[in-house]
């Protein structure tokens, strides 16, 4: 049987393995979108090459801010024990977030033991409320790391 580690200790192994990194601030006149996050790991976002610590979005429980209108990278550091056997992993993901638009963005593991991160978008149209949001791709800031 598998059993998370507390996300403190989450915290800490992942700024052991990346160096400490700060919470993006966003420029005065930035314009900033909102993703939930579920699952576990605490959300992190990669703009213009550099790691951030993802901004809680006000007002919104367990959601951040992250810029708009142009690619950035989202994804969360993750740690699961169980017996003798420790994961860590970082799954990770792009797209390009709308002005206005609400997203959903799931991290997890998966039965075998594999790290997934995944992102919808919310789409009150739609008979469960989300869609797939086509501009997801590739994390841009882990190529060639």
């Amino acid at each position: 049987m598998r059993r998370l580690v507390p996300a403190g200790a989450c915290l800490v192994a992942g700024a052991l393995l990346q160096g400490c990194i700060a919470t993006y601030v966003p420029a005065p006149d930035e314009r900033m979108t909102t993703v939930r996050s579920v699952g576990f790991g605490r959300p992190q976002l990669c703009k213009d090459g550099q790691f951030y610590w993802a901004p809680e979005a006000p007002g919104v429980p367990d959601a951040v801010s992250v810029p708009a209108g142009r690619r950035v990278t989202l994804g969360a550091h993750m740690v699961s024990a169980g017996y003798q056997v420790t994961h860590f992993c970082r799954p990770f993901l792009s797209f390009v977030p709308e002005v206005g638009r609400s997203y959903v963005m799931n991290s997890a593991l998966s039965g075998n033991g594999q790290c997934v991160v995944e992102l919808v978008r919310a789409e009150p149209s739609s008979d469960t409320g989300l869609a797939v949001e086509p501009s997801v791709g590739r994390a841009e800031c882990l190529k060639g790391k």
